[in-house]
């Protein structure tokens, strides 16, 4: 996947109250070659297992409301990192993380991460969708 920065966050309130220096973070990501800071905390609601921000300016987007790619990382980052109970001899855990709300736009996130011996060792990510705008898009623009 892409290079993402997972920054654990202790609870929903630190990570409610970011506001980063979109400016700063750009210069931040672009120093380390990566496309996000995706921020992640676990003091979450019943429905779900972590609520997530997402700040990826140094693609020109300043707080993206689902990301699928993060959100897998963010899955397997927790499973590894002991932030997730795990039954011994577990060879899959389901994870539901939360992004966008902060933006309205809520999305819910769906994650399966493959075990092995209590490590991950695959992902699967998905979720429900709904349609936000139908528009057209041309490849060979023509030029001016």
């Amino acid at each position: 996947g892409l290079p993402d920065l997972i920054v654990p966050l202790p609870t929903r309130e630190a990570l409610w109250g970011l506001s980063p220096d979109l400016e700063a973070l750009r210069g931040f990501s672009d120093q380390r070659d990566i496309i996000s800071v995706h921020c992640v905390t676990t003091d979450a609601e019943s429905d779900f297992d972590a609520h997530c921000r997402d700040f990826s300016p140094a693609v020109g987007v300043p707080e993206e409301s689902a990301t699928g790619t993060a959100s897998g990382a963010t899955a397997a980052y927790m499973v590894r990192h002991g932030m997730m109970d795990l039954e011994p001899d577990l060879t899959e855990i389901s994870l539901v993380l939360e992004q966008g709300r902060i933006l309205g736009r809520p999305s819910r996130i769906e994650c399966t991460v493959g075990l092995a011996h209590g490590s991950p060792e695959s992902i699967r990510v998905g979720g429900p969708a709904r349609t936000v705008f139908v528009g057209d898009m041309l490849l060979d623009a023509p030029k001016p």
